[in-house]
């Protein structure tokens, strides 16, 4: 819940949960998602509302708001060509919504995924479709070096 109003995640845990229960306000802040949100075809105009919510909430609780782009589904092994492709479109429509969502909110920022991650073969998990630990540690190594940390 979000203010007054139900946003729909999948499987996302609770963006801001250790400072939050410390009492403290923290720096940075930011949802992961979208990936499943092109998976189920959902709207832009739905994920840029529920995005927002979610943005204007985090903007309240910290002090810079970091939203990532969607993967680049093309580039998973686990997706055939085709569908990669296909995806990949779904998802930069959302990523351009995302981009206008963060251009919004003050201190909000949108850092593309399509380009800049390091793809090797360490990057996904078993299931080559979600990230591995080294991939989510490279990913995150991304996000900071785009950050003024």
């Amino acid at each position: 819940m979000v203010g007054a109003r139900p946003v729909r995640g999948h499987g996302a845990a609770h963006p801001l949960p250790a400072a939050a229960r410390a009492g403290q306000r923290p720096p940075r802040g930011g949802p992961a998602g979208g990936g499943n949100d092109v998976l189920t075809r959902r709207s832009p105009q739905d994920w840029g509302d529920d995005l927002g919510a979610v943005i204007g909430e985090l903007a309240q609780r910290a002090d810079q708001v970091v939203v990532t782009g969607i993967p680049p589904f093309a580039k998973f092994p686990s997706v055939p060509g085709t569908l990669g492709r296909y995806l990949g479109e779904r998802a930069a429509v959302l990523d351009e919504v995302a981009q206008r969502v963060c251009a919004d909110v003050q201190g909000a920022t949108w850092i593309g995924s399509t380009n800049v991650l390091p793809m090797g073969p360490d990057f996904f998990a078993r299931d080559r479709f979600h990230p591995s630990a080294q991939g989510y540690r490279e990913w995150a190594q991304v996000v900071a070096g785009k950050l003024a940390l």
